[in-house]
C-alpha cells in the first residue's frame, strides 16, 4: 500500500538553554490515515485518531503475552498494543548475525511469537519497535543498513508474527545503552560520535521504503527517542540531516518529561516535526523506580503518571498515540508498572494510578 511522500524540510533544533520556538509548517499536503494501515476490527478503523477520554490513540506498552492476557489489560481494554524487540529478533534464529550466532537469543523471537498471537485473540491493534541485541556484551554491535534490511524482511515476511501494521524503527537510539548512541560510540572509539545517529536515520528510511513498496502494508515512525540527558540538540540534527525522506510519524519518550514536569526536552523535539506530521508517544509512564529515579514514593509516581496523561498528551495536537509502560512493576528494576511487582502468575495489586489511565481509556458512560 502506498502513501503519500513529503518533501523533507531540515529544521535546525536549538538547544535547550536557547528560547524554543515552534518550526514553520510546510506546505499541507495530503497522507493516509492510520486507519487504512490497522488491522484492527471496523469499528476501530472508522473512528479518527484520538486521545480525548474513550479515543483509539491509547495504548499499552508491554513486553510478556502474559501481561497481553491478564485481566486488568482486558480491564483496560486499549485499543494499541507495542513490543520492544531486537533488530534480528526473526533472522537470528535462522543464521548468524551481527548479534551473534545463530539461535533464538534469550527466547525472544517464541516471546514475540506468542506476544502477537495473543494481541491478535485481542484484537489489539500491535505495534513492534526493533532494537539492540537481545544481550551484553552485544548491545554494542551496530548492524549496517544491509544487515538491519535483511532482517526487517524477515520479520515482515514471518506468518508467525503476520498481522503487525505499526512499527518504529530503532527503540531510543540516543540512550546510552543502544549501540546508536553516543555512548557507544565512543566505546567503540568512533571518530563519528553521532555515527549512530545518522545510522538510526538510514534504518528508517530503509524501512519506510519497505513500506512504500507493493510487498508490504505497514507504517513505521522515524525518531523514537527518549528525553533523557543524550536527547541534545546535536544528535537530533544529525538524524534529521541523514534523512533521505520526510517522515510523516515521528515517534518519543517522555518519560523526563512526565516525571520532573520539565518539558524542554520535549519541546525540542515538537520544534523540529512539522506542523502536518503526527506524533506517537511510544513509551512512558510513572517511574517509582529506575537507574535516574531510584526508589521513589509512590505519590511521586502517580504525580508523574497523572502529568503525562492529562498534561502531556494535551501539550500539542499532533500527538494521536500515547502507551504507557508498563502493566506490571519490576521488583529492584525499571518499575513505572500500573500494577505492583508480583510473579508472573499474580497476583499484582492495582497503583492508584490504573484507575486514572482507564478513565482515560474507558471513561464512564
Amino acid at each position: 500500500m502506498k502513501r503519500i511522500a513529503k518533501d523533507l524540510a531540515v529544521l535546525e533544533v536549538p538547544d535547550e538553554t536557547c528560547p524554543l520556538t515552534l518550526a514553520a509548517d510546510a506546505a499541507q499536503q495530503q497522507a493516509m490515515s492510520e486507519q487504512s494501515l490497522a488491522a484492527g476490527p471496523p469499528s476501530a478503523q472508522s473512528r479518527a485518531p484520538s486521545l480525548e477520554p474513550g479515543g483509539n490513540g491509547w495504548g499499552m506498552s508491554s513486553q510478556l503475552p502474559a501481561q497481553i492476557n491478564d485481566p486488568a489489560m482486558t480491564e483496560l481494554d486499549p485499543e494499541h498494543v507495542r513490543i520492544v524487540v531486537p533488530w534480528d529478533v526473526a533472522l537470528r534464529p535462522h543464521m548468524r548475525t551481527a548479534c551473534g550466532a545463530k539461535g533464538d537469543a534469550g527466547g525472544n523471537y517464541a516471546n514475540v511469537k506468542a506476544w502477537v498471537a495473543a494481541a491478535k485473540a485481542h484484537q489489539y491493534q500491535m505495534t513492534v519497535s526493533f532494537g539492540r541485541c537481545a544481550r551484553q556484551p552485544e548491545y554494542k554491535n551496530m548492524p549496517t543498513v544491509t544487515q538491519y534490511k535483511a532482517a526487517i524482511k524477515r520479520f515482515l515476511d514471518d506468518g508467525n508474527l503476520s498481522g503487525v501494521r505499526f512499527f518504529a524503527a530503532f527503540n531510543e537510539p540516543d540512550s546510552a545503552g543502544q549501540p546508536t548512541s553516543v555512548a557507544k560510540a565512543q566505546a567503540r572509539h568512533n571518530a563519528d560520535t553521532l555515527i549512530g545517529a545518522k545510522r538510526t536515520a538510514q534504518y528508517w528510511a530503509t524501512f519506510d521504503r519497505l513500506c512504500d513498496s507493493s510487498a508490504y502494508t505497514c507504517s513505521v515512525a522515524a525518531g523514537d527517542f527518549v528525553d533523557g540527558p543524550e536527547f541534545a540538540a546535536s544528535y537530533y540534527n544529525a538524524y534529521r540531516h541523514a534523512l533521505t525522506h520526510a517522515p510523516t510519524i515521528w515517534a518519543f519518550h517522555a518519560y523526563y518529561t512526565g516525571n520532573t514536569g520539565d518539558y524542554r526536552r520535549f519541546d525540542r523535539f515538537r520544534d523540529g516535526v512539522r506542523a502536518s506530521d503526527k506524533i506517537w508517544l511510544t513509551e512512558q509512564g510513572g517511574i517509582v523506580n529506575s537507574v535516574r529515579f531510584p526508589n521513589r514514593t509512590e505519590a511521586a509516581a502517580k504525580a508523574g503518571a497523572d502529568r503525562l496523561i492529562s498534561d502531556v498528551v494535551n501539550r500539542d495536537d499532533r500527538i494521536t498515540r500515547f502507551y504507557y509502560y508498563s502493566l506490571w512493576g519490576d521488583a529492584g528494576g525499571f518499575d513505572s508498572g500500573l500494577l505492583q511487582p508480583g510473579p508472573v502468575g499474580g497476583p499484582h495489586a492495582k497503583r492508584p494510578v490504573f484507575d486514572d489511565l482507564k478513565a482515560k481509556l474507558n471513561p464512564s458512560p
